[in-house]
């Protein structure tokens, strides 16, 4: 597979088709939420085939954006739990804004140019580093284990994924960008079957084994999206891929029955109700409803608090993840002061248009669409070089948007920390020679 660009008039032509689909639905949303919810999902669903398995096009950023907000829009459309109210036409129009310029900012990204660095990779060197990196992800959750006694899959206590935080945690989830060079070690190197299988298992510890232990299914996640680009780029068939992303699911279920929630539990939070689907009553069950709310909260949320935010905190949500290092009681400030509430108590979620609105306000588009351009320069870089490191800081920009609808990396520790830890395996790659090989 190869990277294409789109040409420009193509975008064109098809942002301006996605822009009236987009009203056509806001229209058919004032009377009928469900009608308009179904037509967003089957847009959303014939956009990313028509794009990626008809016309044999690489799996984007842009497309990704496109998918992911019509698919989860168009479910919470459906309104299938109590807590949910009608969109407001505020809503609408920043959120299109927001989709429409970000579009438009991965697609300038892609056709800037930035000269590439093609450093000799020592394929030997790669395996000692997801060696030693494996190891102390392990160590690290030894010693949490050991402060906290917790091991969360084992616990009969819904608290028990709480309670087992520790820096000792933290540090072992900062190793997982590892597994990228994993990858790249099993498809590239020609070394024994010995060192593959090992490496293999290094990448189970790493994205499999340790957050299942730790019932830590956002992290599973996460860590398998990181792998995406590296995948995507060496994989013959794309349905093979279709098959990963079903394995996936069926172990997020898995982690998700994991934490033992009760069922009352569940509808007290996410309050079910009955809705007439193309004349079948539909109502959830508990776990459905908990997988459906998990999709959709954060665009009520972002909804809800467009008019109730108290004050915009200028930056400081994004730039708080960064004060673990700067430590400045003026960022914390200003997310002190702008207060968010949400529409039903335990779902605290906000999507990453939501968390950018209530830093910047309406300016927020303006940012956006600069992240974006940076994201689409990071992706062209990526598939020109395709190595690991690249890889890495790809698969950073690829979560943000894959899980843009449900919250925003850009405010999360965890994006920040694996960027950190790309450029620690490009020093210990590229810049440390080690004596025994």
């Amino acid at each position: 597979m190869y990277y294409k660009n789109n040409s420009c008039l193509n975008t064109v032509i098809e942002l301006l088709m996605i822009s009236i689909l987009y009203w056509f639905v806001f229209m058919i949303y004032q009377y009928d939420s469900i009608s308009a919810g179904i037509i967003m999902i089957l847009f959303s669903l014939y956009f990313i085939i028509n794009n990626v398995f008809i016309k044999n096009q690489e799996i984007n950023l842009y497309y990704l954006l496109i998918f992911i907000w019509f698919f989860t829009m168009g479910l919470s459309m459906l309104r299938l739990l109590g807590y949910q109210e009608p969109w407001t036409l505020k809503f609408f129009i920043i959120t299109y804004l927001d989709l429409i310029l970000m579009s438009m900012g991965l697609n300038i990204g892609k056709t800037i140019t930035i000269t590439t660095c093609n450093y000799s990779i020592n394929i030997t060197k790669i395996f000692y580093i997801v060696l030693f990196c494996t190891f102390i992800s392990i160590l690290m959750y030894i010693l949490s284990v050991l402060s906290t006694g917790i091991i969360a899959l084992l616990s009969s206590s819904a608290g028990a994924y709480y309670n087992q935080y520790t820096r000792f945690v933290v540090i072992q989830v900062g190793m997982i960008p590892v597994s990228v060079l994993a990858y790249y070690y099993i498809v590239k190197s020609n070394e024994c079957k010995v060192k593959k299988i090992i490496t293999m298992l290094c990448i189970f510890i790493n994205v499999f084994l340790l957050p299942t232990l730790s019932v830590a299914r956002g992290v599973f996640v996460v860590s398998v999206v990181l792998l995406f680009p590296i995948i995507l780029i060496n994989i013959k068939n794309k349905f093979n891929f279709l098959k990963i992303l079903l394995v996936v699911f069926f172990i997020f279920v898995f982690l998700t029955a994991s934490r033992k929630y009760k069922d009352d539990y569940l509808e007290y939070i996410f309050m079910p109700q009955e809705t007439k689907i193309m004349g079948v009553n539909v109502k959830m069950n508990a776990f459905q409803t908990f997988i459906y709310g998990y999709i959709t909260v954060s665009h009520d949320n972002f909804n809800y608090n467009m008019d109730r935010i108290s004050d915009y905190s200028y930056g400081g949500r994004i730039l708080k993840p960064l004060n673990v290092l700067f430590r400045l009681k003026s960022i914390d400030k200003l997310v002190d002061n702008s207060i968010t509430t949400n529409i039903s108590f335990a779902l605290t979620t906000h999507n990453m248009f939501g968390v950018t609105y209530y830093d910047f306000g309406f300016f927020s588009i303006i940012v956006l669409f600069l992240i974006s351009i940076v994201f689409g320069m990071v992706e062209s870089y990526f598939y020109k070089n395709k190595s690991p490191i690249s890889s890495i800081i790809y698969g950073c920009c690829f979560i943000c948007i894959f899980f843009s609808f449900f919250t925003s990396y850009l405010a999360n520790f965890l994006f920040w920390m694996w960027l950190g830890m790309s450029f620690i395996l490009y020093v210990l790659m590229y810049k440390i020679k080690f004596k025994f090989i």
